[in-house]
């Protein structure tokens, strides 16, 4: 396959090789231009989303098996999104023990797994038990998560946990943080209604991004006290913005994205187990979630979300919208800033590499003609389901 077009961040014209899944050649004289599988393009970095709960009716907290957990990776890599962290929310602590068993066995298992998924994301258990902030996470699970579970998941795992959603009021957190920072683990505050000092202690420890700015918060707050203006200030944190059309205005996402700018933000769907799923009342999370018409996910007779029914592309085409950035930032948001503050390798393309980009038209939208997912190229095919107005939109 040759892929030619022009490169991320260099602007140069080049074609791509790739066979069996790993960049053969790369060649930037035009003189020496071949007939290209793909042309009048550009090549960027890979989507990567930090925070997928499951799709396709499958739920990362729950312990199934590869065959479950390949159909959310193949619809992952149908959007565009080559990269995620499967997200495990607050559940028992054996529910926990197996389901981060059965993810483990399923990326180590499979190589083109593996090449997608360098982690794992745990949302909770130690969040905020209170109401609102808690948001769909059932509330007999949240507990205070201490050193012995946190070592507990890593010795499961072999430290595949990259990446933690805790609350810094709770008892015992903040001394967590210190730990998970030495071993490289993205630790992340958030369903939270901690006070400016607790997300300065926090911070000071070394927590650096804010899990879903804007939401698990309640829906009655302190105009001026609560957690969302300190996160928004402070330079230490990126925000990480669910761009769905749902969880945010697009007021906020205008002034998040202007306060931390295309450096400080990192774009997520929070994509759900009910992504894909037809309206109706389903149980999850030991909760009754709703599906509307037009893909909003809401605890039943409650507004509170449930995760979206999005991917990452929407999110990115969403806040291109929104922000007014040009292509080239606005693409920062949801690939290399996260994979930056995960510590992984920086992107660039060399021979003899694994392939591990995406391919865009070469136009001002952001539309994505497909990516490399796992090292095999993946042609972009959403699954739009045309919005029915037989029942009303929640809010």
């Amino acid at each position: 396959m040759i892929i030619q077009g022009k490169l991320f961040g260099e602007g140069c014209e080049v074609q791509v090789y790739v066979s069996d899944g790993f960049i053969s050649k790369i060649q930037d004289d035009p003189f020496k231009f071949e007939n290209a599988t793909i042309r009048n393009c550009h090549i960027f970095p890979p989507l990567f989303d930090p925070q997928i709960n499951g799709a396709m009716k499958v739920s990362f907290t729950d312990p199934q098996g590869a065959e479950a957990y390949d159909q959310v990776i193949n619809e992952a890599w149908r959007h565009g999104v080559s990269g995620l962290l499967p997200t495990v929310i607050t559940t028992s602590v054996n529910n926990l023990r197996d389901c981060l068993k059965a993810l483990t066995k399923w990326r180590d298992s499979n190589t083109e797994v593996a090449a997608s998924v360098p982690g794992f994301h745990l949302e909770g258990p130690g969040i905020s038990p209170i109401d609102g902030f808690r948001g769909a996470h059932p509330v007999e699970s949240v507990r205070p998560w201490g050193i012995s579970e946190y070592e507990s998941a890593q010795e499961i795992t072999g430290g595949l946990v990259k990446m933690v959603t805790i609350a810094p009021e709770i008892e015992g957190n903040l001394l967590l943080i210190p730990q998970m920072v030495r071993d490289k683990v993205v630790v992340a505050l958030g369903h939270t209604n901690a006070t400016w000092d607790d997300l300065a202690r926090a911070m000071d420890a070394g927590a650096t991004l804010f899990t879903h700015w804007g939401n698990g918060i309640a829906n009655k707050i302190d105009r001026h006290h609560n957690p969302l203006w300190p996160a928004l200030a402070d330079d230490r944190l990126f925000l990480s913005l669910i761009a769905d059309g749902h969880h945010l205005p697009d007021a906020m996402l205008k002034v998040a994205g202007r306060c931390k700018t295309s450096i400080r933000t990192i774009l997520t769907a929070d994509t759900g187990p009910l992504a894909g799923a037809e309206p109706g009342i389903y149980e999850l999370w030991n909760s009754r979630v709703r599906v509307w018409p037009n893909g909003k996910l809401t605890v039943n007779e409650t507004n509170y979300l449930a995760g979206s029914s999005s991917w990452l592309d929407t999110c990115m085409m969403k806040m291109n919208l929104q922000v007014l950035c040009n292509m080239k930032e606005c693409w920062k948001m949801g690939s290399t800033n996260i994979r930056n503050l995960l510590g992984m390798e920086e992107w660039g393309l060399f021979s003899g590499k694994k392939a591990e980009l995406t391919v865009i038209k070469a136009s001002h939208e952001l539309e994505i003609i497909g990516c490399f997912g796992g090292g095999t190229f993946v042609s972009y095919s959403p699954r739009i389901r045309g919005r029915s107005n037989s029942e009303k939109d929640p809010s």
